[in-house]
């Protein structure tokens, strides 16, 4: 058995298995073409792999070449006091800019 030279595979044994039957009816095309489909079938889901595990390094680099968008917020302060309770010079604090 193992030193036989039968290759289910090839076209001569389709050929073999369908002699006397519809080659029309669906099952002779399938097998025949089962194994560039199969071929083309793990190059795609191969390439959709490695894509799926690249695909988060490719956004990071994509990300760290964009300018990111340094936005500053001015906040303007009404009615200070100073550490006394009252009322103080509130000049200082009123032309700061507040990062979040």
């Amino acid at each position: 058995m193992f030193g036989s030279k039968i290759d289910l595979l090839k076209t001569e044994w389709l050929d073999v298995v369908f002699a006397h039957k519809n080659k029309k009816y669906g099952a002779y095309e399938l097998r025949k073409e089962s194994s560039a489909i199969t071929t083309r079938a793990l190059f795609i889901a191969s390439a959709i792999f490695v894509l799926v595990f690249i695909a988060p390094k490719i956004l990071s680099v994509i990300k760290g070449k964009l300018p990111e968008d340094n936005e500053v917020k001015q906040v303007e302060v009404v009615g200070c006091t100073t550490s006394a309770g009252k009322p103080g010079n509130t000049s200082a604090t009123t032309g700061r800019a507040a990062t979040s």
